[in-house]
């Protein structure tokens, strides 16, 4: 962000006997040193909230002590002349506080009351000085020359306050020769001292700042990278021939991917994965839908590596003893150039999300007639799987499911104390009992990527589907919600507030590691779990990083993609206006969500292709009974 055109100030230089000039530096509010005279009492100038050194006294070579600065990082500034100095300082601008000039003994009398906290230095003659000087062992950076165009240049500034030096005046006295030259040697190290700092620390926060805002538009532009498998548990080493077997099926299976030969696919599929679909013509059909618009251009194969078990989050089935063969799809839109800006984000670069994707494959036994035989089946299909990460559609599609997503935040046994806290808690038992009913009823739990898969491609669903989603990533959620949910063969999805993980009350990375391992799903919930509108009208770039951060530490953690979101307590939906609303939705679009989960209200249950940062929950209240809650839900 520019300042305001600024007007030239000076900057004194210093001649060898003291004399001052002002130099002109380019518009910054201005702080006046007063003047000292030679009896060597000085005025030190009241900095707010910088912590000062007191320097000793020198002689009049010119060689100084470093003071000791605790906790303040300090930077060595090279000596110049004074002709240098002034050239130099003319384009630097800081921002400054005027102080006004007090005569000598003025400034004896308020400096007696001064408080800011200082660090004394004893006096030392010339030749321990340099003792001093030669051991000083506090750690100094060397400050390079620098062109202060360029860097203005590079640090996209053109205009900087500046700040405005006095003249320091002296009146020479024979029978003060000695104190007056350190007096003043004193008053022009603290002046470069406190210059270099306040200088130092200004350029710190430009540089700073531009490198945010620079990254912070790389991260715009290009979704986070995610080069970890989707899978949680500890991996062994696997026998050489199992590993040439796995990497064979691996290659038959992505060859028939690029050539379309969809029959081929389905025939290396395990047989529980090829019962989610109603057949083998809508297996075809989806995959011609799936990629639709894409060229599929290669794909490159990584190790084979064993794991223990594996969990399918789709139907919460665990699978013994299973391979593991990383598989990278390289990927393009069949779009110009020029029509290229149009597409969804997640489109404009596709490969970046699928690296690594895991091919799971199990070795079966097969009866054919009267004989059997063992071959390795895939169960879970890496780049080519109805679990890989979504890219929204190059040609927009419209379809809607009326279907409940029910939203949870405490499962506990601990007393509430108040209506909200006894409204957003859900005791084991009761929660329990609304997962039997759920059971009787016929539901099964989904992933949030079959409900987009469906959306977007037409993709299958089984009867009466529902998602279950828990807000906070409370400890309560792996104690109590967690095993619930397993012991009844359900999925969940668990929103993380990123930034409180491990807090007192909230699950640790290792319990959301085994959760997922086990076939829950994660989400982001935001670093913090501010209002994401009042963010957004705070700072555009902090609401930026409350969406980016948290992806990106739930992708490092926990080695997936992470493409859901939910608003805390629901906005901007529910006092913004809708230019709020549509911004934030388009961050999330530009970070590489493709949901969004809302707070009631709105409640609904019907979910919509065209609003997917927008979808519908119906909240459980902790107060309702058995009765109430199966008449909120189909």
């Amino acid at each position: 962000m520019s300042t305001d055109i600024t007007h030239p100030t000076q900057t004194p230089a210093v001649d060898n006997t003291g004399q001052a000039n002002q130099s002109a530096i380019d518009a910054i509010p201005t702080t006046q040193t007063p003047a000292v005279d030679n009896t060597g009492q000085a005025n030190q100038s009241a900095i707010d909230a910088i912590p000062t050194t007191q320097i000793p006294a020198v002689d009049n070579t010119g060689q100084a002590n470093q003071s000791a600065m605790d906790a303040i990082p300090t930077t060595q500034i090279p000596a110049v002349d004074n002709k240098e100095l002034v050239e130099e300082l003319s384009t630097v601008t800081i921002p400054t506080t005027q102080i006004p000039a007090v005569d000598n003994k003025e400034l004896v009398e308020e400096l007696s009351t001064v408080t800011i906290p200082t660090t004394q230095i004893p006096a030392v003659d010339n030749q321990q000085l340099l003792r001093v000087w030669n051991t000083n062992i506090i750690p100094t950076t060397p400050t390079p020359v620098v062109d202060n165009k360029q860097q203005l240049i590079e640090l996209g500034i053109d205009k900087i306050p500046t700040i405005k030096l006095p003249v320091v005046a002296s009146r020479l006295k024979p029978r003060r020769r000695k104190s007056k030259g350190l007096q003043l040697l004193i008053i022009g190290v603290v002046t470069t001292v406190l210059f270099s700092v306040i200088l130092s620390t200004y350029l710190l926060a430009l540089e700073n700042t531009s490198n945010h805002q620079t990254q912070s538009r790389r991260q715009q532009a290009t979704p986070p990278v995610v080069t970890t498998p989707i899978v949680a548990t500890a991996s062994t080493a696997t026998s050489t021939q199992d590993a040439q077997e796995v990497t064979a099926v691996g290659q038959q299976y992505m060859n028939a991917l690029l050539k379309q030969q969809y029959n081929t696919m389905w025939s290396l599929l395990h047989p529980q994965v090829q019962a989610m679909w109603p057949n083998e013509t809508s297996f075809t059909n989806y995959w011609q839908t799936r990629f639709q618009g894409f060229t599929l251009q290669q794909f490159t194969l990584g190790d084979v590596h064993s794991l223990s078990f594996w969990v399918n989050p789709e139907t919460m089935t665990r699978y013994d003893q299973v391979e593991v063969l990383p598989i990278s799809l390289q990927l393009s839109p069949q779009v110009s150039t020029d029509k290229l800006a149009l597409l969804p984000t997640l489109d404009h670069n596709p490969s970046q999300l699928f690296q690594n994707l895991p091919l799971i494959a199990q070795r079966t036994t097969i009866r054919t007639g009267r004989e059997t035989a063992d071959q390795w089946l895939i169960l879970s299909g890496g780049p080519a799987d109805l679990e890989a990460p979504i890219l929204p559609p190059i040609t927009p599609v419209s379809r809607t499911i009326r279907m409940p997503i029910l939203m949870y935040h405490h499962i506990t046994d601990v007393p509430t104390h108040n209506v909200i806290d006894l409204s957003l808690t859900v005791t084991p038992k009761v929660f329990g009992q609304q997962l039997d009913y759920l059971k009787q009823h016929g539901y099964h739990t989904i992933t949030f990527n079959q409900l987009f898969d469906f959306l977007y491609y037409n993709g299958p669903l089984p009867s009466k589907p529902i998602i279950l989603t828990f807000d906070d990533g409370y400890d309560d959620a792996y104690t109590f919600a967690y095993p619930i949910l397993k012991e009844h063969g359900y999925s969940g999805m668990f929103y993380i507030i990123t930034g409180k993980v491990g807090w007192k009350g909230q699950a640790t990375w290792d319990q959301l590691h085994k959760m997922l391992t086990n076939g829950m799903q994660m989400g982001s919930h935001t670093i913090t779990h501010r209002n994401m509108g009042e963010v957004w009208r705070l700072s555009h770039a902090e609401a930026q990083q409350e969406l980016q951060q948290s992806q990106h530490d739930l992708q490092t953690q926990l080695g997936l993609v992470i493409q859901q979101f939910c608003y805390p307590t629901g906005e901007p939906f529910h006092h913004e206006k809708p230019i709020v609303q549509q911004a934030i939705m388009a961050l999330l679009e530009q970070d590489g969500y493709i949901g969004a989960t809302t707070d009631p209200p709105p409640m609904g249950m019907t979910q919509d292709s065209q609003k997917p940062f927008i979808l519908l929950r119906v909240r459980v209240d902790g107060r309702e009974s058995l009765q109430e809650y199966s008449n909120s839900i189909p």
